[in-house]
């Protein structure tokens, strides 16, 4: 298994949901040991597709890997969820 399928068997449950209703369903579980766990998704999709998440948001933004079958839909889109959810908590964190 990967080291990306790892991380992903682990944290998709928490994936999409806000901010209250993870907190009910994973009550043991940190905001920094989330944001460590997306810390690990990100790095490795970038070390995966070769870039950063700096240089990948606005290409996925502007839909520069819409044609490419080398890239999987499922993937970027997680890579850009994963970020987000980052962002996000990364501001609850403060």
């Amino acid at each position: 298994m990967s080291a990306i399928e790892h991380v992903e068997r682990k944290f998709t449950p928490i994936l999409g949901e806000e901010w209250d209703g993870w907190r009910k369903k994973y009550p043991q579980r940190s905001i920094k040991d989330i944001l460590q766990e997306l810390r690990q998704i990100i790095k490795a999709y970038e070390q995966k597709y070769r870039m950063t998440t700096e240089e990948f948001i606005p290409r996925y933004a502007n839909g520069e890997f819409e044609m490419d079958d080398s890239y999987s839909d499922y993937e970027l889109a997680h890579w850009q969820g994963s970020y987000e959810a980052y962002q996000r908590l990364s501001r609850t964190e403060k």
